[in-house]
């Protein structure tokens, strides 16, 4: 009776085992993680914090990766739009920013206080494209907001 308890309780364990292993090459290693530094950071009394990059677009890069992984239909996904609509939001949320877009232009002007500057909108074509049309953004916006 006992031999069977311990094989049983073996299995249990192998089966848990092997269940975290799936999950882990599946989702990933440190899910949990990789969230404290930035929660340790901003609850350190004391403690300077450090300028935010905008030009990292982590969470720009995570989500145009999961859409071209798990997107069931990508002839769907329309980049130019998906720009667009991403510079119309920060437009929303940050006062001292201004965008100015026609539809039949190829470009866009994106303004900071008094400060202009012109960005292509027609050849963003792939989801990396709007990638990288953010990135010179928000590297505009990064060095035109500092004081802000």
């Amino acid at each position: 009776m006992r031999l069977i308890e311990r094989a049983i309780r073996l299995v249990f364990v192998l089966g848990v085992f092997a269940l975290a292993a799936n999950l882990a090459l599946h989702f990933g290693t440190g899910g949990l993680w990789k969230g404290l530094g930035a929660a340790h950071a901003v609850t350190a009394p004391g403690t300077e914090k450090a300028a935010y990059d905008l030009t990292r677009l982590l969470a720009v890069n995570e989500t145009l990766d999961l859409i071209r992984k798990k997107y069931v239909d990508p002839g769907r996904v329309k980049p130019r739009q998906m720009f667009l609509s991403a510079l119309d939001q920060v437009q929303q949320e940050v006062a001292q920013v201004i965008v100015l877009h026609d539809e039949r232009s190829p470009t866009l002007k994106v303004r900071v206080d008094a400060d202009e500057r012109e960005f292509r909108v027609d050849n963003v074509q792939g989801p990396w494209d709007v990638s990288a049309r953010l990135r010179e953004v928000f590297s505009f916006l990064q060095s035109h907001l500092k004081d802000s």
